[in-house]
């Protein structure tokens, strides 16, 4: 009998531990782990400090982690040795993961890094051989000694430029990055090895950084515009230049600056590394700036303007743009203004946005639509009005497939729903190709955008504006391209009854 309650008892306690279990891990941090190894950590402040092997869970069956917000630091060793771990949901609160905090958990496949994040500790990551990307928010200031040891599977990095510190032997061990995006000035090639990294790389990574410095230097010295070649009917075809100007590039109405807490964040990105450029994307974004300046009154240092943007930069910017909607306590208005090139991603039918440095539709190196839209979703600001004059199908403003070397596709992308107050104003639906209005010299959809905002001196609603730009847009992309273009206008859950009678900048 004494033998039989001892079997009893010790297959209880191994269900019990098996099966729905928590506790406290923090002063007010609490844990709960369900029988199928998904992890859920609540509450505010610091993940405590431990040990491994004497986390108050069994590493051994936590297969999925998923931190809310309110936790800002995760302690030393809390996941390492999780050998199961495949999955890890972060809060955007998050300000520091601890040492060795996920340490040989070698089944894990990917991270997701806020903006917000900013330190790594040492050996943070170390061993993690199956993540292949991480996204480095520009809000990082310390990644500690061999955080990244032995990340066999990391094949690219892209550090933020504002990175004040990084450890001792970070990249030891990952012999397969064969790229870089992104430098802090003072990792170079003779400094290179002390932080695990090919110096090959890296020297190529700024001989690039200086190329485009230059060419950047002769194009400011030049004050001939040169004119935007149309695209070619066929290849043996002579190319017609086109006459670079428009209706909406003259005249412009002006009123003095008036909308101190009105600001915007415009990027124009025309000339890209390894793919096609976008006709027209640097006139779209500069003329927009002047709109917003001279017909919406916006003083010009919250005229917001990136020509030709990096990964790292858009990152800055939108750090950049958190950090006025809290110093506002949303007490302002946002418009978000994109011209350039937009693609999916081919398994996941993913939209992002694409920085002028990417060599890949990839996460890591690109902006997802749902990372966007969930940090303007998330900003306290009156209205967030957002305008992406390029399409997710895969196909250029040449109508040309989007390629990286790989094959090309054409697809609809995955539809995302905006959040909190925003209204998103895109150029096309579904698979369509955002044209170019070759006459105008101008992206068709930014073209009337900013014939309107002239016709009407900055005064419209945005449910006129929605009403305006799918007419002209639609009418004009089939007489003039003889190809369909129609504008969407996508509006939050939140905002749906009232967002018509919003006007831009107010």
């Amino acid at each position: 009998m004494l033998k039989y309650f001892a079997t009893f008892a010790l297959f209880l306690l191994t269900y019990l531990c098996a099966n729905a279990l928590g506790g406290k891990c923090g002063d007010n941090v609490k844990w709960d782990m369900t029988s199928d190894g998904v992890l859920t950590i609540t509450g505010t402040g610091e993940i405590k400090n431990m040990a491994r092997n004497s986390q108050p869970w069994r590493a051994d069956l936590v297969k999925s982690v998923v931190i809310t917000d309110g936790v800002v630091r995760i302690g030393k060793e809390a996941f390492s040795g999780c050998k199961n771990l495949y999955s890890v949901k972060l809060p955007r609160s998050l300000k520091s993961i601890g040492e060795r905090a996920f340490a040989d958990c070698k089944t894990l496949t990917q991270i997701e890094l806020y903006q917000g994040l900013e330190h790594i500790e040492n050996n943070a990551f170390e061993n993690c051989i199956n993540i292949t990307a991480i996204n480095y928010p520009y809000s990082l200031k310390t990644i500690g000694e061999r955080a990244f040891k032995g990340c066999t599977g990391l094949v690219s990095i892209g550090l933020p430029e504002t990175l004040q510190s990084l450890g001792v032997g970070t990249f030891e061990g990952c012999q397969y990055m064969t790229a870089v995006s992104s430098l802090p000035n003072y990792l170079n090639a003779s400094t290179s090895q002390r932080f695990g990294l090919d110096p090959n790389i890296v020297e190529t990574y700024w001989k690039h950084k200086e190329e485009e410095a230059e060419a950047l230097k002769k194009l400011n010295a030049s004050s001939v515009v040169t004119a935007v070649q149309a695209v070619a009917t066929a290849p043996e075809q002579p190319v017609e230049p086109v006459q670079i100007s428009s209706d909406v590039d003259i005249n412009i109405p002006t009123i003095q600056p008036c909308k101190e807490s009105c600001f915007a964040f415009i990027f124009a990105n025309e000339n890209y590394d390894r793919i096609s450029n976008v006709p027209f994307a640097k006139r779209d974004g500069s003329y927009f700036a002047e709109y917003c300046k001279k017909t919406l009154g916006l003083p010009d240092e919250n005229v917001r303007y990136y020509e030709n943007a990096t990964y790292g930069r858009m990152l800055e910017a939108l750090y950049d743009l958190k950090q006025i909607d809290d110093a506002f306590n949303g007490d302002c208005n946002i418009i978000f203004y994109y011209s350039g090139h937009g693609a999916p991603d081919e398994s996941s039918r993913e939209g992002f946005l694409i920085p002028t440095d990417a060599f890949k539709v990839s996460k890591d190196v690109c902006m997802p639509l749902s990372d966007l839209y969930a940090q303007l979703g998330e900003l306290k600001s009156k209205s967030v009005v957002v305008f992406l004059d390029a399409c997710f199908s895969g196909s250029t403003r040449q109508n040309e497939v989007l390629q990286y070397g790989q094959r090309g596709v054409t697809l609809k992308p995955k539809p995302n729903a905006p959040k909190g107050n925003m209204v998103v104003f895109t150029a096309t639906s579904g698979d369509e190709t955002a044209w170019p209005y070759q006459q105008q010299g101008h992206g068709l959809f930014t073209y009337y955008l900013l014939k309107i905002l002239k016709e009407k001196s900055g005064v419209i609603t945005l449910g006129e504006l929605s009403d305006y730009l799918s007419q002209m847009v639609g009418r004009t992309s089939v007489a003039k391209n003889q190809k369909k273009q129609t504008p969407n206008t996508n509006i939050s859950t939140k905002i749906s009854t009232v967002w018509k009678d919003w006007k831009l900048a107010e």
